[in-house]
């Protein structure tokens, strides 16, 4: 952490991760890098838009303590890949939720999110525009009066 900057976290998450990129698109592997201190811990990706729609999950991964390193901060934490999947060529694009749940423990500190973003594939269909009002400062009125 740098000086000056005063760690006021209290609360020791039981599993905790990131996904080794940003973005991805359908058909790329998702690799997502996670600490625990629980011996195993489940996960649930979901796309989050106007609804929370479940894609893929699995439970009974082993779970093995990552270090954090003191510039983690700065330079990431480095961890290797705890497990994978492949986002599904029917995925839409969006944002996705990757939550963490570790098994046997209770209260906030048993789960946490990490997150990833879904672009379109290269190849996908363009969609429909969504119906757009534009602002205008005259009223229908006065255009008509000229």
């Amino acid at each position: 952490m740098p000086s000056g900057i005063t760690n006021h976290n209290t609360l020791a998450l039981a599993v905790e991760g990131y996904a080794t990129a940003q973005s991805y698109q359908p058909g790329d592997e998702v690799a997502v890098c996670c600490s625990s201190v629980a011996p195993s811990f489940s996960v649930e990706v979901a796309r989050v838009g106007a609804t929370r729609e479940v894609v893929w999950s699995r439970a009974g991964i082993p779970g093995r303590r990552q270090e954090v390193p003191g510039d983690a901060w700065a330079e990431g934490c480095g961890w290797e890949p705890t497990f994978s999947f492949t986002a599904g060529a029917g995925w839409r694009s969006g944002y996705y939720e990757v939550a963490l749940r570790a098994d046997g423990v209770s209260g906030p500190e048993a789960g946490s999110q990490a997150w990833f973003a879904l672009r379109p594939a290269p190849n996908a269909a363009p969609r429909a525009p969504s119906p757009t009002t534009y602002p205008s400062n005259r009223s229908p009125r006065a255009r008509s009066s000229k």
